[in-house]
């Protein structure tokens, strides 16, 4: 008998579990339970309809219709800074005037590899200078007084390139759209631009609907601490400047 392998789905129906077999494509319906077979081969690569809903079985960067890469992280080949890597933009105008954009954005930093891609994590950002400045503060996360996240980021980046994995940057841009605002006498059309974390709570729903978890990156969404590692790094940094930090790497508060 062919073994089953479960894999997780989006259904409005309660008790629903979708199955793969390896077998020939056929759907079988007993009560509260759907079975749908599909060869394994194919698994990765086909969508499933639920309830007339798509869910792909895999999210790569190419299913993410939204963004825009803007360039990708490099290991640098000087000692004059402590950074382990830079940013290296993609030379094209489009580009250029999208990193400098002050919109609130969302950026996606990726693994590539020969075998897939995959998105580590989805974050978003407001301050001035955009995404060029966002980058700025991860690529120089080992400097001053970097938050655990900050730090723990750069490294993780940093150790994807050691073992020759492309590290990619995508970005997507709040835009203006018109509304209808209300004063105190009347209603009048403006360009409002869409609450940021709306944008970053959608794209991790669409994320999680996939996978059923957030991006391995996004730990505190995920409810998981910090690797070890990390955080014992991120412990001897702060600890040059006479810092005491938690479990998780976070600063104590001094007491008064």
């Amino acid at each position: 008998m062919n073994h089953l392998l479960a894999i997780p789905c989006i259904s409005s129906k309660k008790n629903e579990i979708l199955w793969y077999r390896k077998c020939n494509s056929k759907c079988v319906t007993i009560p509260n339970i759907r079975f749908i077979t599909r060869p394994i081969q194919s698994l990765m690569s086909e969508l499933v309809t639920l309830d007339n809903k798509a869910v792909p079985c895999e999210l790569t960067i190419d299913d993410v219709k939204t963004c825009t890469k803007i360039g990708e992280c490099v290991l640098r080949e000087d000692t004059k800074t402590k950074q382990l890597w830079k940013m290296s933009y993609i030379d094209d105008e489009e580009v250029k005037s999208l990193i400098k954009k002050d919109n609130g954005r969302i950026y996606l930093i990726v693994r590539r590899n020969e075998t897939a891609t995959e998105i580590l994590k989805i974050g978003k950002s407001e301050c001035k200078g955009g995404m060029k400045n966002t980058f700025a503060f991860y690529q120089g996360g080992l400097g001053g007084s970097p938050s655990v996240r900050t730090f723990g980021i750069h490294h993780l980046i940093y150790n994807e390139l050691k073992t020759s994995n492309k590290i990619e940057i995508y970005g997507i841009w709040s835009t203006p759209v018109k509304v209808m605002v209300p004063g105190l006498y009347g209603e009048t059309e403006e360009l409002i631009c869409p609450s940021i974390h709306s944008m970053e709570e959608k794209c991790r729903k669409d994320y999680k609907d996939t996978y059923g978890c957030y991006p391995p990156w996004n730990f505190q969404e995920n409810g998981k601490s910090w690797p070890d590692n990390i955080l014992q790094l991120y412990k001897e940094q702060v600890q040059g400047r006479g810092v005491k930090v938690n479990a998780n790497g976070e600063e104590k508060l001094k007491e008064d």
